[in-house]
């Protein structure tokens, strides 16, 4: 077990014991041990994790390291596939903390130690259980955007079918943006109950999520590629710019210019938003090299096989979980911090661009 994961584990311990002598309910750490509380019938299934992760390397930038990257060089926590079955188990709060018939909290259903405290599952009466037939999975996410959809909630689809659990029902996200069903519909899921706090299955499948938020696993996306596109995947060559242009936030005001500098070098311009899921996926998977402003639409490089991402941002948010990504597949990432314009648009230095460019084309030349 790594230093990683035990401070992770003692983060939540500390948590729960804070606030369990305000509600007195049990917190379980161990999916085995909440089995038992939840009846003779309940089991857990369990196998290694098909491969590994790609080993971190640091992002490519032309400056000193952003202290964002930081804590993402260590290698995260590999961990083995698991799903319990939990008969009479119930799902509370707005994120499905599941919880068994004697009232007991199973700790890894939330996503983050220190939020386990903050759902108030810990201190609220239990809600009324809203009985559902038959077995049921649950794939609900902690964040429902399309990054945390695409490399946490449909992973959990990968371990119900690679421990041969996919026979039955999933409960999913109360809202479902058009993605995220047409994903759903390309995996061949025809099946899917909306959640809502009470949920009680006859039985409930609990998937433990396949990583930590934020910190993707290579078997997972690699799973997800070949489910959506087939295999082999497509071979890399195209030259792709995601533009912004119609988001509220993080737009590149200098545009224009940027998109003459990126045409000069072979880029075709691209709203993913506009086409459908699967059309984004096929897109990427054709792209060597990507450039984009941050945003949710840079998650679609997953679906390539071998692609350099290069990310924009402005100054007040900096963020890794495209990093993240790209390390967990060992792509090559680089980033460049513009200048932030309003309240949260970026302004592309094209000097520094063209400096970029160099060095993420000079591995495909």
């Amino acid at each position: 077990m790594s230093a990683l994961h035990l401070r992770s584990v003692a983060r939540r311990v500390r948590s729960a014991r804070r606030h369990r002598k305000v509600s007195g309910r049990r917190v379980i750490e161990s999916p085995a041990e909440f089995a038992e509380a939840c009846g003779p019938e309940a089991r857990l299934v369990e196998r290694p994790a098909p491969m590994p992760n790609a080993i971190p390397r640091p992002p490519g930038r032309l400056g000193p390291l952003h202290p964002m990257f930081e804590s993402l060089l260590e290698p995260w926590p590999l961990r083995d596939l698991c799903a319990g079955v939990f008969p009479g188990a119930r799902l509370e709060t707005g994120h499905g903390i599941v919880v068994a018939p004697d009232g007991s909290i199973l700790g890894p259903s939330d996503w983050e130690p220190e939020l386990l405290g903050r759902s108030g599952v810990l201190e609220r009466q239990p809600r009324s259980a809203r009985r559902v037939a038959g077995a049921h999975a649950l794939i609900v996410t902690e964040f429902g955007a399309y990054f945390h959809w695409l490399t946490e909630a449909l992973p959990r689809i990968a371990v119900l079918r690679l421990l041969g659990l996919d026979e039955v029902g999933l409960v999913v996200s109360r809202r479902l943006p058009r993605s995220h069903r047409e994903s759903l519909e390309r995996l061949g899921v025809d099946r899917w109950l909306a959640y809502e706090d009470g949920l009680t299955p006859d039985v409930l499948v609990w998937p433990r999520p396949v990583a930590h938020t934020g910190r993707p696993a290579r078997w997972a996306c690699v799973w997800l590629r070949e489910q959506v596109l087939g295999s082999p995947a497509p071979e890399p060559g195209a030259r792709v710019y995601i533009t912004r242009r119609d988001a509220a936030s993080r737009r590149v005001v200098n545009e224009s210019d940027v998109v003459a500098l990126l045409r000069r070098h072979g880029f075709d311009v691209v709203q993913p938003e506009r086409l459908a899921f699967t059309e984004q996926a096929e897109l990427f998977a054709r792209a060597a090299v990507v450039v984009a402003p941050h945003g949710s639409a840079n998650t679609n490089t997953l679906f390539a096989s071998r692609t350099t991402l290069v990310e924009f941002f402005e100054p007040g948010y900096v963020t890794g979980c495209y990093y993240a990504l790209s390390q967990a597949l060992g792509n090559p990432y680089w980033y460049l911090v513009g200048e932030r314009e309003g309240a949260a648009d970026i302004r592309v230095p094209l000097d520094r661009l063209e400096q970029v460019l160099d060095h993420a084309l000079a591995a495909w030349t």
